[in-house]
């Protein structure tokens, strides 16, 4: 009843037009959209189908680039504030990724996808180590030479002049203009910011071809530009939204070299981060890294999101060592940060720099840490059965139950932890080859957030998918609620079983 409320009271907020929630300016806000795939029914998907689709098109998306801006000054996401932030490219990322895994034909949810990774490796990587780790970037700044959005504006002469000293004649010269918009007297002071929105981009394939070799005049022009700073601290709280993205883009998208992007940064943190041991078992991080220079103790939102990002990774890999991450980070929030009423402090207990210690579940530009932190012992309830993490979940929603009730739109990552927990599933795939290889694709390919894959013969004691036996010819056993299905040899199988596994537990 909750999640429905909150969806009905989403939807009200929602624009009906240009999509996105409230009028200018207007925020990404990803925890709304995700919950709303997630939780919300037919007409919230739509909902959110009309904001990535508003996003992607318009000026909020680097057209000539790739990556998104932070917001739109605008309601229809024409003028972007043309700052950008790891933390927002992670989770629209994310949201492409389900959206796709969706409707695979959609051709826009892969482009953007592949422009925004090859944004990320392009010009977001930290200094990389000597054991080939490099951790992400921060932020990109908006101003470059003194002026917002320099570095990425254009004038109609000068683009006509870039795409004429590429070879391009006159009449595919006027077609490229057209289709971002690029004019006489611009859309923003003077200039034109790029953008799809009269055009979206369902373009045949000579048109294609040709809007490509736009693009690639434009950016190799836009390259010779002064660029905007960065931030090149890498914060281990917004590395782990993004690896846990990259790990399930990888495979919806079928870029395996993705999940390579994905482990060179969790190495970063998990080694280049690491603070020490605690209490239990746990292993400490610390916040911020930057060009050798260690930062503050990380705080809760930190072990939860490199939690959360662990047990991804474990599933994107099929390589169980990454859930012994997750256990020592989680360990750690026990350790340094848990509160006597289940929910946990967001600064460690023996924080100095900090006047009160609080706590928050609200989800704001970023999730929660508690909202991390319920969602990653959810995927680990599913993942290994030990029922610590499930009881940490439950005791963080419950600790949070009151809130949800008085201001539900603001806990739209506890309450999907909380559908996590409910309707998660375990794929438990045995075999070996491609065809053990296309079942684990297919498990980290599906549009239900809470569904993670595992490899047979690897599990705890405690998690109903140790009883899989290994075997050579490739099966998969959808385990759900203490139980494992009968196995299905096939993709199309597998589907199948997650579509009627997901459906009993939601009715």
């Amino acid at each position: 009843e909750t999640a429905a409320d909150v969806a009905s009271a989403l939807m009200r907020l929602a624009d009906p037009v240009n999509g996105g929630f409230g009028g200018a300016p207007k925020f990404p806000t990803p925890p709304y959209p995700r919950f709303l795939l997630e939780a919300g029914g037919a007409g919230a998907e739509q909902a959110v189908r009309r904001t990535l689709d508003r996003m992607a098109i318009g000026g909020l998306f680097a057209q000539a680039c790739g990556g998104f801006h932070r917001y739109s000054v605008d309601s229809g996401w024409t003028v972007p504030h043309f700052e950008k932030m790891l933390y927002d490219n992670a989770q629209i990322l994310d949201l492409l990724s389900l959206a796709a895994a969706e409707d695979p034909a959609d051709p826009l949810w892969r482009a953007r996808a592949e422009e925004t990774v090859a944004w990320l490796e392009r010009e977001m990587i930290a200094e990389a180590q000597g054991d080939g780790s490099a951790g992400f970037a921060s932020t990109q700044d908006a101003d470059s030479e003194g002026e917002e959005g320099r570095f990425a504006v254009w004038t109609a002469s000068e683009a006509a002049a870039v795409l004429a000293a590429s070879g391009m004649e006159r009449p595919d010269i006027e077609t490229v203009l057209a289709a971002y918009d690029i004019r006489e007297g611009g859309n923003w002071e003077g200039h034109a910011i790029p953008n799809r929105r009269h055009a979206r981009g369902d373009d045949d394939a000579a048109t294609a071809a040709l809007l490509a070799r736009g693009r690639a005049a434009l950016f190799a022009h836009r390259q010779g530009r002064v660029p905007p700073g960065r931030d090149d601290k890498v914060l281990a709280d917004w590395n782990g939204l993004m690896i846990a993205a990259l790990a399930r883009a990888a495979h919806v998208f079928s870029e395996p070299a993705w999940l390579g992007l994905a482990a060179r940064a969790f190495r970063f943190v998990s080694v280049h981060m690491d603070a020490g041991g605690t209490a239990g078992g746990g292993r400490r991080l610390i916040h911020s890294w930057r060009r050798g220079v260690r930062g503050p103790a990380g705080m809760l939102a930190d072990h939860a999101a490199m939690a959360r990002a662990a047990v991804a990774l474990a599933s994107a890999t099929g390589e169980a060592a990454y859930l012994d991450h997750a256990r020592a980070w989680i360990a750690a929030c026990h350790a340094l940060f848990a509160d006597a009423d289940g929910a946990f402090f967001t600064a460690a207990a023996d924080a100095t720099d900090v006047p009160v210690r609080a706590k928050d579940a609200q989800d704001n530009a970023v999730p929660s840490g508690n909202g991390l932190l319920a969602e990653a012992c959810a995927l680990m309830w599913h993942a290994t059965g030990e029922a610590l993490h499930r009881a940490t979940a439950e005791g963080i929603l419950a600790a949070y139950a009151g809130g949800a009730e008085e201001t539900p739109w603001g806990y739209a990552g506890l309450l999907v932890a909380a559908d996590m927990l409910d309707r998660g599933a375990a794929v438990v795939v045995s075999g070996e080859g491609e065809g053990a290889a296309a079942l684990l694709r297919e498990a980290n390919a599906t549009a239900e957030i809470g569904v993670i894959a595992l490899r047979a013969g690897v599990l705890p004691a405690a998690h109903p998918g140790a009883a899989v036996p290994p075997a050579k010819a490739p099966a998969a056993h959808v385990c759900t609620r203490g139980a494992c299905g009968l196995p299905v040899t096939t993709p199309q199988a597998l589907r199948e079983a997650l579509g009627r596994s997901m459906h009993a537990l939601s009715s």
